[in-house]
């Protein structure tokens, strides 16, 4: 099995040298975890070498993503003029055509890495995407809406139509998701972490004064993983995982 380098050295260790290629591998964390800026590492570190990379984001603007890039020494924009990476910024409202935006961007770069972020982000949306427009007219009188009371059903099957889209383009995709805390879920759809090929799991831990941060690779199908908690940091060149 062919392996795509996660551009950390660490944590290429702990999956046996890289991500199986063409994997879907789910990114799992609360906020400040550090999910954005490995996924950004993972596409730069291929980039540089020759392997063009999309961020596709329902969250941030193309223009703060770079903004945090730039903070590790990571010039995206030298790399987008270069044609070696590419944003986008999708809309949230209408996911089918957020898909077939990434999947011509996918063609027309030819690239072999793909970020989505967030699948978080997709939850309060997808009722809409498969409701009759009976339905929809309901819920549209709602000020706040609530997958539950619709189904988590409904949610379940947007969010795992939009990895098999996903997987069907070929790319090795890393795929942002919240993971809530004291959960007995790996995300907040609780479907994802079956759908997908991997799953990474991100915490940051406060302990007195002093911030501790995790990484565990829960699964990684065609692989083989090292299990346990390590410890992880955020460096001023990025991510480091510690291995001793």
């Amino acid at each position: 099995m062919e392996r795509v380098s996660s551009g950390i050295r660490g944590l290429d260790k702990l999956i046996q040298g890289g991500y199986p290629k063409g994997s879907t591998v789910l990114i799992s964390g609360s906020p400040g975890t550090g999910k954005t800026i490995l996924c950004m590492q993972f596409l730069y570190s291929g980039a540089i070498k020759g392997s063009r990379g999309i961020f596709a984001s329902f969250n941030e603007v193309p223009e703060a993503l770079k903004k945090e890039a730039a903070e590790f020494g990571w010039d995206f924009e030298k790399l987008e003029k270069e044609g070696k990476i590419r944003f986008l910024f999708l809309d949230v409202h209408d996911i089918d055509a957020s898909i077939e935006k990434i999947k011509e961007a996918v063609n027309e770069l030819k690239a072999e890495r793909l970020v989505i972020d967030s699948l978080s982000s997709l939850i309060s949306y997808a009722p809409f995407q498969k409701a009759t427009p009976e339905f929809k007219q309901i819920m549209e009188k709602e000020l706040i809406v609530r997958p539950a009371i619709v189904g988590d059903a409904i949610t379940r099957a947007v969010i795992n139509d939009v990895i098999d889209k996903i997987k069907k383009l070929g790319c090795t995709t890393l795929m942002i998701t919240e993971m809530p805390k004291e959960s007995e879920w790996l995300s907040r759809d609780t479907i994802s972490e079956f759908a997908c090929d991997g799953v990474i799991v991100l915490k940051r831990l406060t302990m007195e004064k002093q911030v501790m941060r995790t990484i565990t690779v829960e699964k990684m199908r065609m692989t083989k993983i090292e299990e346990g908690v390590y410890e992880m940091e955020i460096t001023e060149n990025g991510i480091n995982v510690i291995i001793e």
